[in-house]
C-alpha cells in the first residue's frame, strides 16, 4: 500500500494471519491499517491541518487535547515522517513565542467601563447618519 508523503504515521505493514496446516482451504488473510483522512484544527496555528491518520492516532490525538498538544508530547524520535517533524517544529516554535507575550489581567470595574464605551460608540453611530 502506497502512502503519500504527507501522512503523519510511519508506513504500517499488512498484517497476516489465518495459515493453517489443518484447514487446507484457507488461505491467509490480510489486514490493512484503518487509515484515515481528516482535517484536524490547531489552535496554535490558527488553522486547519489535513493528515492521514490511523483510528489509533486519533483516540491518542483526543486523549492528549489535541492535536496541539498530541505534537508537543510526543518525542522527535517517535515522529516519523518529515511532515510530522515540519509541523512539530512550527508548533512548539509558536507555542514558545506565545509564552514569551503578555498578560494583561483588566478588573471587571475596567472591563464594564470599556463596555459602556463600545454601546456609547454605537449608539453615536446610529445617531449619526
Amino acid at each position: 500500500m502506497a502512502f503519500r508523503g504527507r501522512e503523519m504515521m510511519k508506513k504500517l505493514a499488512k498484517k497476516v494471519g489465518g495459515e493453517s496446516n489443518l484447514a487446507p482451504g484457507v488461505k491467509e488473510r490480510f489486514w490493512k491499517p484503518n487509515v484515515q483522512d481528516k482535517r484536524l484544527f490547531s489552535y496554535i496555528l490558527d488553522r486547519h491541518i489535513k493528515v492521514k491518520v490511523t483510528t489509533h492516532a486519533l483516540r491518542c490525538i483526543d486523549k492528549a487535547g489535541g492535536i496541539d498538544e498530541y505534537m508537543l508530547k510526543t518525542p522527535f524520535h517517535k515522529m516519523d515522517t518529515e511532515m510530522g517533524l515540519s509541523w512539530k517544529t512550527k508548533i512548539e516554535k509558536l507555542y514558545a513565542e506565545l509564552g514569551q507575550m503578555e498578560v494583561v489581567f483588566i478588573s471587571p470595574e475596567d472591563e464594564s467601563k470599556f463596555e459602556q464605551g463600545f454601546k456609547d460608540l454605537k449608539l453615536a453611530e446610529r445617531v449619526a447618519p
